[in-house]
C-alpha cells in the first residue's frame, strides 16, 4: 500500500472511532465530525484515482473499505443529528408512512447528497433549528424555493405536534408555500397564512419580538444558556420552535421590518427562533435598509444548477435533492394536521397544588393567594391585595372551550382551601347558560356545598346582577363607616384580626359583558356601580373576577373601559384570537392567539404589558376531586347555612315560603303571592302590599304555569 493510501485510512479509521463518542458528545462535535467525514470520503477517492501501477488493484480494496468507513461515520452522525425525515431522501418509503411523522424536531436538517463520482448517496445536512437560519441565494428562484420547500416540509413533519410553527412573508404573492396549503387549510396554528403586506410582517415581528425577550428572561431566571435546554427542562408548557420564511428578500422590508430581523436574528439560535431567507440581490433594498446586517447573520446556501455550497462545510460539493411530490406533500400536511388536532398538553392536576390540611384555613394576612397553574416548573401563584403593588381585582378570557370555566373553578377552590368562610365570602354570579357553578350550592341530591359562597347565581340574568351590585356597592359604604370608626383606617390590611375585621369577598362575574350590553338604564346603572366596585373595593377587600369570551362591541365598555380595566392589573388570557387578546391584556400584545393546547394561559400582573406576560399551564380540575373537596370543607364549617342561590327560569317554591310566614290578618282585600324580591340582603320572604290581583287565590299550580323565577333560597322576580 502506497503511503498516501495508508494515511487515508488511517485518517478514516480514526474518524470511525471518534464517531462512536457521538452518543455522549455535544450536536457541536457530531457536525464537525459530518464536515470531516464528508472531506474523508472526497480524499478516498481523489487518492485512488491517483493510484498508478500494480498497486492500484490492491490499494484500491483499502480505498473501498476507507469509503465504507467514512458513509458508516456519516450515517451515525446523521442518526445523531438529524434522524428519521430530516434526513431521509424525498423518494423514501418512510416518507408514505404516519409511523415516522412527528417523532421531534430535529436540530439539522437534510440538503441534498455528497456529490462525488461513484460515492454511495451519503446524506448532506445543516444546522436549522439551533442556528440563526439559512440564507439560500441561487441563480434561479426556483432552486432557492426549493431549498426552502424542502427545509419546510422536512420540519414540520419531524415537529411533534404544535411544537413548531412556521410563518411566511410573500411579498410577490408567488404562492411558493403552496406546498404545504393543505396544513394551512388544516392546522394554521402550525402554518398560518402567508403574510403578504409589511404591515401585517411587523404585527408578526413584533409578536416575536415579545416572545424573544420573554424566552430570555425565562432562561435567566432558571439559568439555562439556550431554548432546547428550557425545551428539555420543561415538565408541562413548552413553546414552539418559531421559523421566519423570507421569499424575495429584501423585496417588502423597510427600515422597521429590518431592524426587527436583525434583532431576532442575532439571538435567534439561543431562543429558538430561526430563518429562512430566500436572498435575491438583484433587488433594489429600501433606503435604510442594509441588507448584510441579515444576510451575515446567517449560514449562507448557494445554489448554482444542481449544484450547492454550504458554508458550515466548505469546500463539500452537494447535490440538491429533487422536488418534494406535491401528493406526497399533501399526505404528509394531512398526518400532521391529524396529529395536531388530537394534540394535548400535559395536564397538571388541581390537588396536587393545595396546602397541606394543617395549612387550611390560615388567618388572612395582607393577601389573599393561590395558586392556578405552572410556569415551567415554577407555580403561577395569583396574589390578590391592596397594596405594595396593588393587585386587587383580575380579567380573565378566552374563546370558548379553552378552559375558563376550569380555571374560574381552580381560582375558587383554592382560595377557598386556604381561607375560613369567616374570612373569605363568595358571590359567584354566571350569566351564560352553562352550569359550572352550579355544584357549588345545595341541590335535592346533595346535602354539601361550598361554605364560602353566600350568594350564588347558578344562571343569573341581568336584573339579578344588578342587585347583587347594589349590595356590594351598600357593603363598600358599611365598610367605609366601619372603618372611619376605627382610628380613620384606610386599608383593610390595617385592620387587626378579630371580630371587628370583615371578611375579605371574592366577586366572581362570569360573561359579565351580558350586564352592559344592553342600550338601557340596567346598563347605565351596571356600569356606574361595576366601575365604583372595582375602584373603591380593593381598600375594603372586595376583589373582582371579571371573566368573558369576548368584550368587542359592548358598548358601555367602550366609554368605560379605561375607568373599569383601570383598575384591575391582573389579566389571565386563555387561546383566543389576536383582536379578543389585545382586548383581554392589552392592545399590541396578541400573545394569547399564540397559545397552542386548550389550558395555555397567559398570565400578566401588569395591565397586559408584553415584557410582564408569563405563559403559564393551568391546572386541571376534576369534577370528583372539586366535589369530595367541597364535601370536606362543609363538614369543615359544621352547619354554615346555605347560600342564595339563584336560577333563571326555575320556579320559586311558594308552599315552603309561605308557610314560614306569620298568618295574615282577614282583609276585605284578596293578595297573591307572586314571588320573591330581587335582593340579596334580606334574610326572609315577607308580604308586600299593593296592588290587589282580584278576589282568587293563586293554586300552586297556577304560579309554576306563570313560571315565578327562582328557588326557595333565592330572591328572585315573578315572570
Amino acid at each position: 500500500m502506497t503511503s498516501s493510501a495508508q494515511s487515508v485510512e488511517s485518517r478514516l479509521r480514526g474518524l470511525a472511532a471518534a464517531a462512536a463518542e457521538l452518543a455522549t458528545e455535544a450536536p457541536r462535535v457530531a457536525q464537525a465530525e459530518h464536515q470531516r467525514a464528508l472531506q474523508a470520503q472526497r480524499d478516498a477517492h481523489a487518492a485512488a484515482d491517483g493510484l498508478e501501477g500494480g498497486a492500484r488493484s490492491w490499494d484500491s480494496l483499502a480505498m473501498r473499505d476507507a469509503a465504507v468507513s467514512a458513509v458508516s461515520t456519516v450515517q451515525r452522525a446523521a442518526e445523531q443529528l438529524a434522524p428519521g425525515l430530516a434526513s431521509l431522501a424525498p423518494d423514501a418509503a418512510e416518507w408514505r408512512s404516519s409511523e415516522f411523522i412527528g417523532t421531534g424536531a430535529q436540530s439539522c436538517v437534510r440538503v441534498g447528497v455528497l456529490d462525488v463520482p461513484s460515492a454511495p448517496p451519503v446524506p448532506v445536512f445543516a444546522p436549522l433549528l439551533t442556528s440563526a437560519g439559512w440564507c439560500v441565494r441561487a441563480d434561479r428562484a426556483e432552486s432557492a424555493h426549493r431549498v426552502l420547500q424542502s427545509a419546510a416540509l422536512r420540519l414540520v413533519a419531524c415537529a411533534q405536534p404544535l411544537r413548531l410553527k412556521i410563518d411566511t412573508f410573500d411579498p410577490r404573492l408567488a404562492g411558493t408555500m403552496g406546498l404545504l396549503g393543505q396544513l394551512t387549510a388544516k392546522s394554521q396554528q402550525v402554518v398560518p397564512r402567508s403574510l403578504s403586506t409589511v404591515e401585517e410582517l411587523h404585527r408578526t415581528l413584533s409578536a416575536l419580538v415579545d416572545i424573544s425577550s420573554s424566552r430570555a428572561a425565562r432562561l435567566a431566571q432558571l439559568g439555562l444558556a439556550s431554548f432546547d435546554e428550557l425545551l428539555r427542562e420543561a415538565d408541562g408548557i413548552a413553546d414552539p420552535h418559531r421559523v421566519v420564511v423570507l421569499f424575495d428578500y429584501p423585496t417588502g422590508i423597510d427600515v422597521r421590518a429590518q431592524r426587527d430581523l436583525v434583532r431576532l436574528a442575532a439571538t435567534g439560535a439561543r431562543r429558538g427562533i430561526s430563518f429562512l431567507v430566500h436572498h435575491d440581490p438583484t433587488i433594489a433594498a429600501e433606503h435604510g435598509v442594509e441588507r448584510t446586517e441579515l444576510v451575515n447573520l446567517l449560514d449562507a446556501v448557494v445554489v448554482t444548477g444542481e449544484a450547492v455550497e454550504l458554508s458550515r462545510l466548505p469546500g463539500v460539493p452537494v447535490r440538491l435533492d429533487p422536488h418534494f411530490e406535491a401528493d406526497l406533500a399533501g399526505s404528509v400536511c394531512d398526518a400532521v394536521a391529524e396529529m395536531s388536532e388530537r394534540a394535548a398538553l400535559p395536564t397538571a392536576g388541581f390537588t396536587d397544588t393545595l396546602p397541606d390540611r394543617a395549612q387550611w384555613w390560615l388567618p388572612v394576612a395582607d393577601e389573599l393567594k393561590t395558586v392556578i397553574g405552572y410556569d415551567d416548573r415554577t407555580p403561577a401563584v395569583i396574589r390578590l391585595r391592596s397594596g405594595n403593588p396593588p393587585l386587587p381585582h383580575v380579567l380573565v378570557g378566552g374563546a370558548v372551550g379553552q378552559g375558563k370555566s376550569n380555571l374560574l373553578l381552580v381560582l375558587i377552590h383554592g382560595l377557598a382551601v386556604r381561607y375560613a368562610p369567616g374570612d373569605l365570602e363568595m358571590y359567584l354570579l354566571d350569566f351564560k347558560h352553562g352550569l359550572e357553578f352550579s355544584a357549588l350550592g345545595p341541590s335535592a341530591d346533595r346535602e354539601h356545598w361550598l361554605p364560602h359562597v353566600k350568594v350564588l347565581g347558578v344562571h343569573s340574568d341581568r336584573p339579578f346582577g344588578l342587585a347583587v351590585l347594589r349590595h356590594l356597592n351598600e357593603e363598600l359604604t358599611r365598610r367605609s363607616e366601619l372603618f372611619k370608626g376605627l382610628a380613620n383606617v384606610a386599608d383593610i390590611a390595617e385592620v387587626p384580626a378579630g371580630p371587628d375585621r370583615p371578611a375579605r369577598i371574592l366577586v366572581v362575574l362570569d360573561e359579565f359583558q351580558v350586564l352592559l350590553q344592553e342600550d338601557d338604564d340596567l346598563a347605565d346603572e351596571a356600569a356606574r356601580l361595576l366601575e365604583r366596585l372595582v375602584r373603591l373595593g380593593r381598600a375594603y377587600g372586595v376583589h373582582v373576577v371579571l371573566a368573558t369570551q369576548t368584550i368587542e362591541g359592548v358598548q358601555r365598555l367602550a366609554t368605560r373601559r379605561d375607568s373599569i380595566f383601570g383598575q384591575v392589573p391582573y389579566r389571565i388570557a386563555l387561546k383566543t384570537t389576536p383582536t379578543d387578546s389585545q382586548a383581554i391584556l392589552r392592545t399590541g400584545n396578541s400573545a394569547a392567539a399564540d397559545l397552542q393546547f386548550r389550558g395555555e394561559a397567559i398570565l400578566n400582573p401588569n395591565y397586559g404589558s408584553p415584557d410582564d406576560n408569563r405563559r403559564v399551564l393551568v391546572t386541571f380540575a376534576d369534577k370528583i376531586d372539586l366535589d369530595e373537596l367541597r364535601r370536606e370543607l362543609w363538614t369543615k364549617a359544621a352547619g354554615d347555612r346555605p347560600p342564595r342561590v339563584f336560577q333563571l327560569g326555575a320556579p320559586a317554591d311558594l308552599i315552603a315560603a309561605m308557610d314560614s310566614l306569620p298568618r295574615q290578618p282577614r282583609s276585605e282585600s284578596a293578595y297573591a303571592w307572586v314571588g320573591m324580591p330581587i335582593t340579596v340582603a334580606e334574610d326572609r320572604p315577607r308580604w308586600r302590599s299593593g296592588r290587589s290581583l282580584g278576589p282568587v287565590c293563586w293554586s300552586s299550580a297556577t304560579a309554576r304555569r306563570r313560571r315565578l323565577a327562582c328557588s326557595a333560597a333565592s330572591p328572585c322576580r315573578a315572570r
